[in-house]
């Protein structure tokens, strides 16, 4: 594979990482990271995406369904826009769409990025460079967060940098996809010989160690909940894809993994420290969060059947609620909420089913799931791009099977095999 074909799954990572990429550069670089700093971070990236999307139509790379999708993409943008008119309260709509020109300017041109990668080619590429990005984002925000536990205090920051949310999510995610790279990726991959492909598999191996500690160091919440799930959900399909004496075998691998985290655990004394103390509290204690949810729900409760419109949840609860479903209810009513949920079960169904015989649509739901579960606890859903990469990814230019059939010989598809 060439060196330009590694460009665009690059840039695809980059885009999937640039939160946790932009708040390390910023950190070693001993810059204070303000309020709105990160929203200048996703309008640059965008406009990078805008000029590859011009490119690629100029190039006629796209075909008339793209094209399709992207006046799709676009209609729901207008419909951002056209739903102010039905607000009382100009000066908060226009707090509404400066956050949708800013934090969630890179939507859009995430879920290109989901269309282009629809396309195929770039599956290998990606999970070869995946180890580089792991090894950058954990080390740095797991060496933060382990600095400040010691000491005995949580993260604090604006709302842009490392805080104890962002900083667990960081380390829950890089976990999930490090436990894909050592027991999926790397079992399946011909490639794997060679000195320096042993050191990345050894370095992330220890990565599952380290951010499995850093996430429940870091205290957030939402991110414990995430690194339980979807270690379940990871130890059951290891188990699930072995067979006979290897299944054995990996049972005692997991549970060698199982008594070393405990091990570590109880010698740093990490479930005594002050993250998983606040973790323990759970959201009971959460008061402005619990009522941020009340308010929308109250608002649900006053225009059950289409909502408010979309953005109206800044000025009906004052900001976003911090839950994917309250702010659907209250924006959308039960009919918007619908084909809403629609959507992400598509997404969930189809990456679930595909990823039976592909590592790359493995890594694609880790990602889906993470940001699904973060939604239902922090952030507003029109600023998780993630979200909106994997519905380009699905909706925008997934193959059917014939085209499936077609490509099953493509050496660039990583598929997983029936024993490992």
């Amino acid at each position: 594979m060439s060196i330009s074909k590694y460009i665009f799954p690059f840039f695809a990572l980059f885009v999937i990482f640039s939160d946790e990429l932009f708040n390390s550069f910023l950190l070693i670089s001993g810059i204070f990271i303000e309020s709105g700093m990160k929203s200048k971070e996703a309008m640059l990236i965008a406009g990078v995406a805008y000029m590859m999307m011009t490119w690629d139509i100029l190039k006629n790379r796209f075909s008339f369904r793209n094209y399709l999708q992207f006046l799709t993409l676009f209609i729901i943008l207008a419909l951002y826009v056209l739903t102010g008119f039905l607000y009382p309260h100009t000066f908060i709509y226009n707090n509404y769409i400066a956050y949708l020109l800013s934090y969630g300017s890179l939507s859009i041109p995430a879920a290109y990025v989901g269309i282009r990668l629809a396309r195929g080619g770039y599956e290998k590429a990606m999970l070869q460079l995946l180890p580089l990005f792991l090894i950058v984002v954990s080390l740095i925000v797991g060496y933060v967060v382990l600095f400040s536990a010691f000491f005995g205090f949580l993260l604090n920051g604006t709302g842009d940098g490392f805080d104890y949310q962002n900083s667990s999510y960081y380390l829950s995610y890089c976990f999930s996809y490090s436990f894909f790279y050592v027991f999926f990726y790397h079992k399946d991959n011909k490639d794997k010989k060679g000195l320096l492909s042993t050191i990345k598999y050894l370095i992330v191996i220890f990565l599952i160690f380290f951010c499995a500690v850093g996430c429940i160091l870091g205290g957030g919440r939402g991110a414990f909940v995430y690194l339980v799930l979807i270690t379940i959900y990871l130890v059951y399909r290891v188990i699930k894809r072995s067979k006979g004496k290897n299944k054995i075998k990996y049972f005692f691998i997991l549970g060698i993994v199982g008594v070393l985290m405990v091990i570590i655990a109880t010698y740093f004394d990490i479930f005594h420290s002050v993250g998983a103390e606040r973790v323990s509290k759970g959201l009971t204690t959460d008061v402005l969060r619990m009522q941020s949810w009340t308010d929308a729900l109250n608002a649900f409760a006053e225009s059950p059947l289409i909502g408010w419109g979309i953005g109206s949840i800044w000025w009906t609860v004052g900001f976003y609620s911090h839950n994917i479903l309250t702010d659907f209810l209250a924006e959308m009513g039960l009919v918007g909420t619908t084909i809403m949920l629609f959507v992400i079960a598509r997404m969930v169904i189809s990456l679930l089913h595909r990823s039976k015989n592909s590592n790359f649509d493995m890594f694609l739901l880790l990602l889906l799931l993470g940001s699904l579960v973060q939604a239902a606890f922090s952030g507003y859903w029109i600023s998780s791009f993630k979200l909106f990469l994997i519905f380009g990814y699905v909706f925008g230019g997934y193959k059917n099977k014939r085209e499936k059939n077609n490509n099953s010989k493509d050496t660039n598809v990583i598929r997983v095999g029936e024993d490992i």
